[in-house]
């Protein structure tokens, strides 16, 4: 059984505050940071001396144009993610609390896809994998959250919330890494 709801929402809002604004930093860091670089493109080449005449693959955007994408993202999910910060600071009952991050695991889902539709540029293609990944990563351990709440598992709920805040969670590392890995490769 969870606790009055007033006290619930109180102690959600304390323990996933530093958490989600661990996420929300590394999509600025991502979205923000370093200098542009783009990689010069390979000239085509064939069997022969003559240029490839086959249709490429569309280019990968350039590092100006992937830092706008990957930034713009982010202030989609920063967003979303302070809908989901009101959303817990009115919940008082359970199904308010539940209901709250089911729209944030939904957000993180939406913003993994978003993030898979980019085209990212060759050097930065790995984070930006893992990028995904840690997202994907946070939908699930939100949604470990959401069985606890269900369950009235307070134990495990304040558990999850304490390794959380604290960016214990693997999900929160990836997105740090992939994060950091982004920034550095752009700002080359």
């Amino acid at each position: 059984m969870l606790p009055p709801p007033r006290a619930a929402g109180a102690s959600r809002r304390a323990s996933t505050a530093p958490g989600l604004l661990a996420v929300l930093t590394v999509f600025a860091l991502a979205g923000c940071g370093g200098a542009g670089r783009t990689p010069p493109p390979a000239p085509p080449t064939g069997s022969h001396s003559t240029p490839v005449t086959a249709s490429p693959a569309p280019p990968a955007p350039g590092a100006a144009s992937y830092r706008k994408q990957i930034g713009a993202l982010g202030a989609r999910f920063a967003a979303r993610s302070a809908r989901f910060s009101k959303r817990i600071r009115r919940a008082r009952t359970r199904a308010q609390i539940i209901a709250a991050f089911g729209s944030e695991r939904d957000a993180a889902k939406r913003s993994a896809n978003e993030l898979a539709a980019l085209g990212p540029p060759p050097f930065v293609a790995r984070p930006h994998r893992q990028l995904i990944y840690g997202l994907r990563a946070l939908a699930v351990d939100i949604g470990g959250a959401i069985r606890a709440a269900r369950r009235g598992q307070r134990r495990r709920l304040r558990a999850l919330g304490r390794r959380f805040a604290a960016g214990r969670l693997r999900s929160l590392r990836k997105i740090t890494q992939a994060g950091r890995a982004i920034d550095a490769r752009l700002a080359r």
